[in-house]
């Protein structure tokens, strides 16, 4: 099983792609994930960064791809969408909300920042996530895991980000994490077409948030159901 996820940045910031391998799910066992690849550029037009990642996708044509649809992500997911005609793109908007929700198009789901976040670090923690000492850049993998925390705005809000410099391999990563964790097995974009969410039976409780991306350590049902 393979994810290939991206983050979309403003062309003065960093775009980003991650190739994530994993595991089967088994009875005895959850899926494990190893980051295989890593990508990061700026500076491009968006057409650029859609032959980027489209090269990617058909690299792994059995790989789902799932990218950051939120503020300019949603241009680079249309175009992307129609460059790769067959293939289930997902395209992600991370919220502040408590519930991932489907969108307004086939394959766009909103889900909470948190989620995607605590998915992350649930899969570090459990030592579900691997990734080589030989990967590019993995030196800004790792410095991106240490600066990663939430913050308390003035207007009492949560927010989950760098404590300084970027935080886009981190948010790539977690989208392919997060998502390979709700899909039911097996995942392959020939068989995904028709996943849907799941509904909550109730409101869960209210989340306790940490104050540091190693603190989290929280488990999500699975969303998806086919």
């Amino acid at each position: 099983m393979k994810i290939v996820a991206g983050d979309i940045g403003k062309q003065s910031d960093y775009a980003v792609a991650a190739v994530l391998l994993g595991s089967p799910r088994t009875a005895n066992a959850p899926r494990a994930y190893h980051v295989s690849e890593l990508d990061r550029w700026r500076g491009e037009k968006y057409q650029h960064t859609v032959r980027r990642l489209v090269a990617l996708a058909e690299k792994h044509p059995d790989a789902l791809v799932a990218v950051d649809a939120g503020g300019v992500g949603r241009p680079v997911l249309d175009l992307l969408r129609d460059a790769l005609p067959g293939r289930k793109v997902f395209g992600i908007v991370s919220t502040g909300g408590r519930n991932a929700t489907t969108g307004a198009e086939p394959g766009d789901l909103n889900v909470p920042k948190a989620d995607l976040i605590g998915a992350l670090q649930v899969l570090l923690q459990n030592k579900r996530l691997t990734y080589s000492p030989g990967l590019g850049l993995v030196r800004e993998l790792q410095s991106e895991f240490q600066r990663y925390e939430m913050r308390t705005t003035k207007a009492l809000n949560l927010t989950y980000e760098a404590a300084t410099g970027h935080d886009d391999i981190v948010s790539a990563v977690a989208i392919g994490c997060w998502l390979g964790e709700q899909a039911p097995q097996p995942l392959s974009d020939a068989r995904v077409a028709a996943l849907v969410l799941n509904e909550p039976e109730a409101a869960p409780e209210p989340t306790k948030y940490p104050t540091r991306l190693d603190e989290l350590a929280n488990d999500f049902p699975d969303l998806f159901r086919e």
